[in-house]
């Protein structure tokens, strides 16, 4: 659960339409979680990009990398610790994110061009669920050092 003073929690919320969404953030500056939705589509990402809060979307399982460039012009904190696998082109997107920080903690394993394009993620980002990565992954992540990795992928 992620609400506090200034949040609202919405977690039984199983679908979300962009006029809903555009309802829900009139109250700018409150953390929105919303971790009941299993999927967003891009045009309501892009709505929820104009919170003025944190982003908890840790429901989603799948995101498309039009979804994901859209949720990356949020300009406050990110989490999407549902997703277990991303696409280099998700990554990508998500490496523009500017909000600070970037949490992606259920993801097993990134392949090559994933790690590449989220090392070049200028805030705090977050891939404590990593199991499984190849050389040139690990390389990539140890690159930034606002990245946290856990276990044996650590520093």
């Amino acid at each position: 659960m992620h609400q506090g003073k200034s949040g609202l929690d919405l977690q039984g919320l199983t679908s979300l339409t962009p006029e809903v969404a555009t309802a829900l953030i009139k109250n700018q500056g409150r953390s929105l979680c919303l971790d009941g939705l299993t999927a967003l589509s891009a045009e309501t990402a892009g709505v929820l990009a104009n919170s003025g809060g944190s982003l908890f979307l840790d429901g989603l399982a799948t995101l498309t990398p039009d979804a994901a460039e859209a949720l990356a012009k949020h300009k406050k904190p990110l989490e999407l610790d549902g997703l277990t696998a991303i696409s280099p082109a998700v990554a990508k997107a998500l490496a523009k994110h500017q909000g600070g920080s970037l949490e992606l903690d259920r993801l097993t394993t990134l392949a090559p061009e994933a790690a590449a394009a989220l090392s070049k993620y200028e805030g705090y980002l977050s891939l404590s669920g990593l199991v499984s990565l190849a050389p040139k992954a690990l390389k990539a992540l140890h690159s930034n050092p606002r990245i946290s990795l856990q276990g044996k992928f650590r520093r």
